[in-house]
């Protein structure tokens, strides 16, 4: 049984686990640089009060808030940086991996989405959790479990990004091996 799951996990490293994380990371920041640089230089706020004043005013709200999430559009970029944040990060895990893609990416997944619900992440996931649990109710179940769909689907997007980048990784060697293998036939006769 322990040479299965070290076969399993062999070339999962907490180095690669760290750097995904990283990377993940990176790529939820830089969003997070644009979107509140573009909220703080809009028109709107721009005619109210000077750029210091603004940036005073983001600084001083509550850890994890953000100026661009006040308006109706919040949602849909946690929604937007979730999907960009899984999909970057799945990408680079599936074409430098040389384990299984997939279950690195869950556990990838899993470190960021359970460091995710302790940031600004929260408001998403506190959202689609509301919705998941209507969802239920309205099919007659009684178990509150929208915050476990809500992590899982977000675990899951990263292997599933995962999965599919090691995939095509896998397609294109394929194809460039069988063409070199043809101009190599081609060169002997």
């Amino acid at each position: 049984m322990k040479a299965g799951a070290v076969a399993i996990f062999q070339n999962i490293t907490p180095r690669r686990i760290a750097i995904a994380v990283g990377i993940s990371f990176g790529i939820k920041f830089a969003f997070e640089i644009i979107f509140t640089a573009s909220s703080s230089i809009s028109p709107a706020r721009r005619s109210k009060s000077s750029m210091a004043a603004t940036i005073w005013r983001s600084s001083a709200a509550s850890p994890g808030d953000h100026p661009w999430l006040t308006g109706n559009e919040g949602l849909s970029l946690l929604v937007l940086l979730a999907i960009a944040t899984s999909f970057g990060t799945g990408l680079w895990i599936g074409y430098t991996t040389r384990a299984k893609a997939i279950l690195e990416g869950v556990i990838v997944g899993a470190v960021v989405s359970l460091i995710g619900a302790i940031t600004n992440m929260l408001i998403l996931y506190r959202r689609i959790e509301e919705m998941a649990n209507q969802m239920a109710a309205s099919l007659g179940y009684a178990v509150r479990i929208g915050f476990v769909a809500v992590i899982t689907t977000q675990i899951l997007l990263y292997g599933l990004w995962s999965g599919v980048a090691q995939k095509a990784k896998q397609e294109r060697d394929a194809n460039a091996a069988l063409k070199k293998a043809a101009k190599a036939s081609r060169k002997k006769k």
